[in-house]
């Protein structure tokens, strides 16, 4: 057990910030990835829609999640003696025998509280499974709610977009070129088949809800038969169910690496179909692997390369987190293991964002470079005749040399003026002397 009176305080909530996957996702998800995704963005537009989006992760993700997984685990809670049961990891679900001491642990080191007399004999292989079936299930609930409103993100990020310009072409496209340009642009790549937008979006809703399902029972069925043989895919199971369990802390559940890795590649997939032109696919193509590359393990990598190249003092172990550098050290060497490791820590995540600025700036310059090579490769415009002057139907009497017939309604008035005019004195007198034989 670390003697945290050795240890100083800013090390100490590093470690507890570390040690939080969803609080330390939260706050990186916002400064080192909203802040150069706006900041960087190739018109106001486009900003508006990158700060509408990421308002909607940082909500769904970071608000809403907490509140709801209290909901669920209070839900699924009330099938057990005590809802506090759920926070029993899950090596301790694998046998009768380890949830007996499990439940012990629980209740003497981790709640502090006395263990119900009642509750040790019901612990048998029953009681196992049933707990298995309901910790399983609020993990799936839990997650199936948040997989399936952050696989519509960028859809209405999409909607947002319309609403902002009238049209649904891509915000980080308009003013590299003229509006009439990139019309046209849009126009030709239009044509030939496609996939409709209401197929790609109940895909992807179908998926967020999917993957957190699959994930749910997988789980379920490896710790409910740990004995049988059911190959290298529920041995995996076992062995990482660990990095799906959810961390209790303040009474509230938190999600693990690995859950909070699923929905989010569930996010990613979802944006990349929601692209609204080739420009647009290529760009989250590119940033969406890396963003969550670096969202999800860029502190481990960033770690692994500092503390590879920096080395460990003797006495030292190379550790990937501040409470493994703080277990692993010797009593005496603690502080400075700490600290060692939190500064790591820190420029990681530096280093994060420096990366991620990267691989934006450079989705930008492609983008840029794309939409100008290809709308200066648009045939020329065929040149159009302005629309002729419409004829305008006075019904007056034409003028010697006037170009311009009457109409209809002219040839009564025209009839008159000839009769009255001519020297044979009707217009069918005039008519008979021609028709008069010689």
């Amino acid at each position: 057990m670390v003697n945290p009176l050795r240890i100083p305080a800013w090390v100490q909530q590093v470690n507890t910030f570390q040690r939080l996957a969803i609080l330390n996702k939260a706050v990186l998800d916002v400064a080192g990835m909203d802040v150069p995704i706006i900041a960087l963005a190739k018109n106001n537009d486009e900003r508006k829609e990158r700060l509408f989006r990421q308002a909607l992760i940082l909500v769904g993700t970071f608000l809403l999640a907490p509140l709801h997984a209290a909901l669920v685990y209070r839900l699924f809670g009330q099938s057990l003696p005590d809802k506090r049961l759920l926070q029993l990891p899950y090596k301790n679900l694998l046998s009768v025998r380890a949830l007996k001491e499990g439940t012990v642990t629980l209740y003497r080191q981790t709640l502090k509280s006395p263990l119900p007399k009642r509750l040790m004999p019901r612990l048998n292989e029953a009681f196992r499974k049933r707990l298995i079936r309901a910790k399983t299930g609020f993990l799936i609930t839990d997650l199936m709610l948040m997989g399936v409103l952050l696989s519509n993100v960028g859809w209405l990020k999409n909607l947002f977009g319309r609403a902002l310009s009238g049209n649904k072409q891509f915000s980080g496209e308009r003013g590299i070129v003229g509006q009439q340009q990139l019309d046209r642009l849009y126009a030709a790549e239009a044509q030939g088949p496609h996939v409709s937008e209401q197929f790609k979006m109940a895909l992807t809703s179908i998926l967020g809800g999917a993957v957190p399902l699959g994930i749910g029972l997988l789980l379920r069925h490896a710790l409910t038969h740990p004995t049988s043989a059911g190959g290298g895919l529920f041995k995996l199971a076992r062995a990482w169910s660990p990095r799906f369990d959810y961390q209790f802390k303040w009474g509230v559940p938190w999600l693990a690496n690995l859950s909070l890795a699923a929905i989010t590649l569930c996010s990613d997939v979802a944006e990349v179909a929601a692209s609204r032109s080739p420009r647009e696919l290529r760009e989250n193509l590119l940033i969406r692997p890396i963003g969550f590359v670096s969202f999800m393990f860029g502190d481990l990598i960033w770690m692994k390369l500092l503390t590879s190249l920096f080395g460990a003092p003797k006495g030292l172990k190379q550790t990937l987190s501040v409470n493994q550098a703080l277990q692993t050290a010797p009593m005496a060497l603690k502080a400075i293991a700490g600290k060692r490791a939190a500064g790591f820590y820190l420029l990681s995540f530096l280093l994060n964002t420096a990366t991620l600025s990267g691989i934006i700036l450079l989705a930008n310059h492609l983008t840029r470079r794309s939409v100008a090579e290809k709308a200066a490769r648009l045939p020329a415009k065929a040149p159009t005749r302005p629309p002729p002057t419409p004829f305008k139907r006075t019904g007056a009497v034409p003028w010697p040399g006037h170009s311009t017939w009457p109409d209809r309604r002219s040839i009564p008035q025209h009839t008159a003026l000839v009769e009255e005019h001519s020297p044979y004195g009707s217009l069918q007198s005039f008519q008979s002397f021609h028709q008069c034989p010689l």
